[in-house]
């Protein structure tokens, strides 16, 4: 009986412990997700003052485009963070359902493809009023920044 008892209390350690340790992950991948997406406002920013011979005009433009994307993406972002919170707390507390957990998920895949096509739509829109070599600098520039992100992961 003494015996059945340490095992079980063993087994409920182990669970407890390893349910910390994916809460933990999970609010690293959170914090290193947030840095990024914060990054990611920066970088246009910087990607549009060194994309070479832009005219007043065009910096006027940018501005527009990216002032478009910030209110576009910062209810996505936000919905964003609420989902994976609500993830991180269905995924380390006790009697949550795989169903629950699945349609987090989904809903973040959701809301992580509206993200994107905001981005990429604003990127094109960017592309119509540069001149075909400010077009070809942030095409290379836009791979190069890919390859580096690929790397620090």
């Amino acid at each position: 009986m003494m015996k059945n008892t340490k095992v079980k209390m063993t087994v409920m350690a182990l669970t407890v412990m390893l349910f910390g340790a994916l809460g933990t992950m999970a609010q690293e991948k959170q914090m290193r997700e947030a840095k990024h997406d914060g990054h990611q406002g920066h970088e246009m920013k910087e990607r549009g003052s060194k994309i070479p011979n832009l005219t007043d005009a065009q910096k006027e433009q940018l501005k527009e485009v990216k002032i478009k994307l910030q209110k576009e993406t910062l209810p996505l972002k936000n919905a964003l963070g609420e989902k994976r919170a609500r993830l991180n707390t269905l995924t380390t507390t006790e009697g949550s359902s795989d169903k629950e957990i699945n349609k987090v998920i989904e809903e973040i895949g959701g809301l992580e493809t509206k993200m994107m096509k905001a981005k990429i739509a604003s990127k094109m829109e960017v592309k119509k009023f540069l001149t075909e070599e400010q077009r070809l600098f942030l095409d290379s520039r836009h791979s190069t920044e890919k390859r580096k992100h690929k790397m620090r992961h």
